[in-house]
C-alpha cells in the first residue's frame, strides 16, 4: 500500500529515517539522473509495521507438592543409610535427600 506525499513530506520523513520513501517517476531505459532528480511524486511505503507475534507460553504443569519428611531423612542418615537408599524409601530423588542433609549440616 502506498500513500502519496509531497516533496516536503517526503523530505521530512526521509530525514527522520523511520519510514521508507519511494519516488513515483516513470522510468525507461532512457531516463536520465537529471529527470529523476526533478521528480515531483513521492510515496510512503506500507505504513503498517507488523508487530512481532508474542510467543505462546507453554502452560506449566502444576506439580503436586509433596510433603517430604525431613525428620525421617535425617534419622535414616544418622542411622547410616545412604542417600540413594533414603531416596528410595521416601520416594524422592537422591539430590533432594542430599539437599536436606546438607541443609541440616549447615544449621549445625
Amino acid at each position: 500500500m502506498l500513500k502519496e506525499l509531497d516533496l516536503a513530506g517526503a523530505l521530512a520523513r526521509m530525514k527522520d529515517g523511520s519510514e521508507k520513501i519511494c519516488m513515483l517517476v516513470p522510468v525507461s531505459k532512457d531516463t536520465t539522473l537529471e529527470e529523476l532528480m526533478q521528480a515531483k511524486g513521492f510515496a510512503l511505503t506500507d505504513t503498517k509495521k507488523e508487530e512481532p507475534k508474542p510467543k505462546a507460553e507453554k502452560p506449566k504443569a502444576d506439580k503436586p507438592k509433596r510433603n517430604i519428611d525431613t525428620g525421617k531423612i535425617l534419622a535414616l542418615h544418622k542411622a547410616g543409610w545412604t542417600a540413594s537408599a533414603i531416596a528410595s524409601e521416601i520416594g524422592c530423588s537422591t539430590p533432594t535427600v542430599t539437599k536436606y542433609i546438607n541443609a541440616e549440616k549447615e544449621k549445625e
